[in-house]
């Protein structure tokens, strides 16, 4: 079954929730548009989980780590477990995406087996964290596509299709050496001070309360977000703001004022005007299009 979302489940340590569905063939296949999302963007996330993406149209900036690629029309990336990534549309146009995020243990079978040891747990723990592929690379292409037809089709026997084109992917990963896995220390502090705005979005947030939280000084913490995110602590807290608000007004009735007074906005006034900044539209239009969505 092929998945389309606006909006992505995340635990308090920003680690995407997996969907309980998937316990017995942990394999998500996604299709949508990077515009669904707010602001354009998928959010700063990380999962155990490696993914495989490829771009159907327009641009996109995937952050991984502490770099920052740019995919365009019929490139891809594969991206392994544990690495803090987001997207980014970069064009006005449709940016229609189509993404695996996999549980390892499809490719590796049983533990120990040659699969694992072999080519799957070296990859998990010293392979690179991110590897493009170009529209040159047929290949990826190819396995792709055809790991998305089969969940598309989900005929009797699909999951060993999807098994050896994710493998056959995997394979290409290791060849696409880019950057190794990112520094532990550095990630697990930006994964804390992300989990600390999530439990806070309710109240004020303070500079000081966060480089607290990952231990650091408020320099240090400034220069964690712009090497990791490309943006300020207090614009990430705004916009994981704004983001909790658009779910709100989505899939509640809640009025208005009462989502700006939960997320700790000054007033209804400064809510609307930081909800139009990000979204283009005001809080109460949000709400009259996806419910007619």
């Amino acid at each position: 079954m092929i998945r389309t979302r606006s909006y992505v489940p995340l635990s308090q340590n920003q680690e995407e929730l997996t969907e309980k569905r998937l316990e017995l063939f942990d394999c998500a296949a996604n299709e949508d548009d990077i515009h669904q999302y707010v602001s354009g963007q998928v959010p700063a996330h990380w999962h155990r989980e490696l993914e495989a993406f490829y771009l159907l149209s327009g641009e996109v900036r995937v952050s991984a780590g502490d770099q920052a690629y740019d995919l365009h029309r019929g490139e891809g990336c594969f991206i392994n477990t544990g690495v803090l990534h987001s997207y980014t549309a970069l064009t006005a146009e449709p940016c229609r995406f189509r993404s695996f995020v996999f549980d390892a243990a499809i490719l590796a079978g049983a533990p120990g087996s040659v699969f694992d040891t072999r080519y799957v747990r070296p990859f998990l723990a010293e392979g690179t964290a991110f590897a493009p592929f170009s529209a040159e690379d047929s290949a990826y292409a190819a396995a792709f596509s055809a790991a998305f037809s089969a969940c598309a089709s989900e005929t009797f026997g699909y999951e060993f299709t999807v098994r050896g084109a994710l493998s056959q992917i995997l394979l290409l990963a290791q060849a696409k050496a880019i950057a190794s896995v990112p520094a532990a220390p550095q990630e697990e502090r930006m994964k804390a001070m992300l989990a600390w705005i999530d439990a806070h979005l309710e109240s004020e947030i303070r500079m000081e309360d966060l480089a607290r939280e990952a231990h650091v000084c408020q320099r240090v913490c400034q220069r964690l977000f712009q090497r990791y995110l490309h943006c300020r602590p207090m614009e990430y807290c705004m916009q994981k703001r704004v983001i909790a608000a658009a779910w709100m007004l989505s899939t509640t009735d809640e009025p208005v004022t009462n989502i700006a007074v939960k997320y700790a906005f000054s007033s209804p006034s400064h809510f609307s005007r930081q909800f139009r900044l990000a979204t283009g539209c005001t809080p109460s239009e949000y709400r009259e299009k996806s419910h007619q969505a």
